[in-house]
């Protein structure tokens, strides 16, 4: 995924079915950072990576995480 991107939390409604229950965005949206590139879930919580996202200390192309509760 490139450019704005989303992750989706997806809940099974069928055998070959899914239905998209919430959709996660970077805050704020940064173009180009391949969000979504991995995505890790525990719980109720889920972590999204940006490949080429800006660190918070301003770093480019450092890539981030994004927590989700």
């Amino acid at each position: 995924m490139c450019g704005m991107a989303a992750a989706l939390i997806l809940a099974a409604a069928g055998a070959n079915a899914a239905t998209e229950q919430q959709r996660l965005t970077a805050n704020p949206p940064q173009p180009g950072t391949w969000f979504g590139t991995s995505v890790a879930v525990s719980g109720s919580t889920a972590a999204v990576g940006h490949r080429f996202g800006t660190a918070p200390q301003g770093v480019a192309g450092a890539g981030s995480v994004s927590l989700y509760e």
